[in-house]
């Protein structure tokens, strides 16, 4: 809620689920079976066929709330981009992403991040990623990504096949 006086901090994050690396994995499969990362997990190991490796980076989620702090973002940025650099060769990357973050100081966050990335990947890399209907689209952000997948319910019921329509995509 860009109104909101009351920045949203690393805390609230904990509170609803700051997961990295590998963690990820099993946490949504068991805990967000029907959640959009579930759904491209299933669609990895349907098109996949056995030949492709997740590189689980991140999970930040918070609950709805003021801006987010800017060095809270700066530091998930820094863990994303860093990661993406640790990670070797990849072949593509999903990017499961709110659409309307709001950030101190920040008029894009989502575009900013995938500036970042870009830096780090090149040119070639597909990135997908997948918004919320309220998504705040920017030029910046649909020349930086490959694909958009977007929901199409709300109240919001279709996280899985949109997180499994990306993956099959990216694939």
């Amino acid at each position: 809620n860009s109104f909101s006086p009351v920045l949203t901090t690393r805390k609230e994050f904990e509170a609803a689920g700051l997961i990295d690396g590998e963690d990820i994995i099993a946490y949504c499969k068991e805990n967000e079976e029907k959640g959009q990362i579930a759904g491209f997990l299933e669609a990895v190991d349907e098109f996949g066929q056995g030949q492709i490796k997740v590189v689980p980076i991140l999970k930040a989620r918070s609950m709805s709330g003021g801006p987010v702090k800017r060095e809270v973002y700066e530091t998930f940025k820094k863990t994303i981009v860093d990661g993406i650099k640790n990670a070797g060769h990849l072949d593509g990357i999903y990017l499961s992403l709110h659409g309307a973050m709001g950030v101190e100081g920040l008029r894009d966050p989502e575009g900013d991040l995938l500036e970042a990335i870009r830096a780090v990947s090149g040119d070639q890399i597909p990135i997908g990623v997948t918004h919320d209907l309220h998504a705040n689209l920017t030029r910046r952000r649909m020349e930086l990504m490959t694909f958009l997948v977007g929901y199409h319910t709300n109240p919001h019921r279709d996280f899985f096949e949109v997180g499994h329509k990306s993956g099959e995509i990216l694939i």
